[in-house]
């Protein structure tokens, strides 16, 4: 799952990267998208029979650089990183005349079905501050950051642990 959730990332990324350019946060930094494994998969359990429970952040709200000089092309990072969802989910989820790789989950991100496919890490602490549910800090006890591979040990997956956690263990 984890393999197949790298690809679909670097694949969205790539398509999305052409058109709109590299989404960038308040300094001009590029944005990572960080996938998040909760359930089963976050601890490690699954089985033939599981579904993939996912819930995707994004850094930094801002916008894409664009395609050309003047910006062309430029859509919000929230935008992009919409359609990057919505592309991982097709490679992933979609039941084609093949089947599909996983049956994937998008319900425990914050808001339930009515969310947003891709939240920002601000908007994700904002939520857990005000309407995070006790079963709902339970549900990040077993989560992980899946993909992109390459940013799994990287100081801002570390700090988003540092982001979530309080709200877990608070009563």
């Amino acid at each position: 799952a984890e393999l197949a959730l790298d690809a679909a990332c670097a694949h969205a990324r790539a398509t999305l990267d052409a058109r709109h350019g590299t989404p960038q946060g308040p300094q001009g930094q590029p944005v990572q998208l960080w996938v998040i494994g909760m359930g089963k998969l976050g601890a490690r359990e699954l089985n033939v029979s599981s579904d993939i429970d996912l819930i995707y952040v994004y850094e930094h709200e801002g916008e894409t650089t664009g395609r050309d000089a003047q910006g062309k092309g430029c859509i919000s990072n929230h935008e992009y990183f919409t359609r990057a969802v919505k592309i991982m989910f097709q490679l992933i989820g979609e039941v084609t005349e093949h089947g599909f790789v996983f049956r994937v989950d998008l319900a425990l991100r914050p808001h339930g079905n009515s969310g947003p496919t891709a939240i920002c890490l601000s908007a994700l602490e904002s939520y857990l501050q005000t309407h995070g549910r006790e079963w709902e800090r339970f549900a990040w006890l077993k989560s992980r950051v899946v993909a992109p591979q390459s940013c799994i040990r990287s100081a801002q997956v570390q700090a988003l642990r540092h982001v979530v956690l309080p709200f877990v263990f608070r009563r």
